[in-house]
């Protein structure tokens, strides 16, 4: 496997080569890297191929050939084999692979119709106590927009735990959850868990805090909502730099007009709707604030 993950440009006959020499003499990693070979490596894919070399691998305990069944079978075969990749799925998590259980939980979730939610939750929740942090998003996402009625408290406890595994989009949705879904709402819950996913480099909660200054705080904090709008506008968030237009152009006393138009335009160009209409909103606005000010002009100075 090492040659595959190393090299840029392998030469993939003198590799399929060596690796089948080697899985002829009972080589299951030989085996296992032929059916990512097979899999991954050549284009277009030869399933059949890979299939067969997992097959070899798994039957002498390899588990990641049998994930990979797995994946194979029930996603990337035409027509899907959920049956077969159910069985190879329920063979890995046999052996402790949260990926399998993960597996599993989607086949029920989104392969399957109608959907097993029941069965889905059992197997994610099974990949959630492996340690698999893509199960407890997954849970999170259930109970929150599946499940009927959705349970915020579940949410809470799944999202929790991926962000205490360090996963940065749960701590951000974890400061959604407390400010926009909890009832009633908690916003220094909220802030605490945007900052920590700000700490971690997440620029949408970086964006939730510029909001939650400007917006949601009473008195408003300006200043800490600018810093945290420029924090995520330069990290590359079109919402935070269309928000930081925003702010400059209609918040700030006195407004900063010619920053304002530039935060705006980088939005724009980005592709963002919402600061192509603020940016003609500030044309306007900059026309008449000249017109206003020639007025004053003429007013000062009198009729001659």
């Amino acid at each position: 496997m090492d040659d595959l993950e190393d090299s840029e440009t392998p030469d993939l006959e003198e590799l399929r080569r060596q690796y089948e020499g080697a899985a002829d003499e009972g080589d299951a990693d030989a085996e296992f890297a032929l059916g990512v070979l097979f899999s991954q490596w050549v284009d277009p894919p030869d399933l059949d191929a890979a299939c067969r070399w997992y097959e070899r691998a798994a039957d002498a305990g390899n588990v990641d050939a049998m994930v990979n069944l797995g994946l194979i079978c029930a996603e990337r075969m035409d027509p899907p084999d959920l049956d077969a990749g159910r069985r190879w799925y329920e063979r890995a998590a046999e052996a402790g692979r949260g990926e399998a259980m993960l597996g599993l939980g989607w086949i029920h979730e989104g392969l399957t119709t109608p959907t097993e939610l029941d069965e889905a939750c059992q197997w994610y929740e099974r990949a959630a106590d492996a340690g698999n942090v893509d199960a407890m998003l997954r849970l999170a996402y259930l109970y929150q927009e599946l499940i009927s009625p959705p349970d915020p408290n579940a949410t809470r406890q799944w999202w929790e735990r991926a962000a205490l595994a360090g996963h940065s989009d749960a701590m951000h949705n974890l400061g959604v959850l407390h400010h926009a879904f909890m009832d009633p709402p908690d916003d220094e819950a909220a802030r605490y868990w945007w900052e920590r996913a700000a700490e971690a480099g997440e620029s949408r909660a970086m964006n939730s805090l510029g909001l939650l200054y400007s917006h949601w705080t009473d008195p408003q904090d300006l200043d800490a909502a600018r810093h945290w709008y420029e924090r995520a506008a330069e990290a590359g968030n079109y919402n935070a730099m269309n928000n930081l237009g925003w702010l400059l152009h209609e918040q700030m006393d006195p407004p900063d007009l010619d920053t304002a138009r530039r935060w705006y335009e980088r939005a724009a160009d980005g592709g963002h709707r919402r600061a192509k209409v603020n940016l003609v909103r500030w044309r306007i606005d900059a026309t008449r604030r000249r017109l206003h000010q020639a007025s004053d002009r003429e007013s000062e100075n009198g009729p001659e």
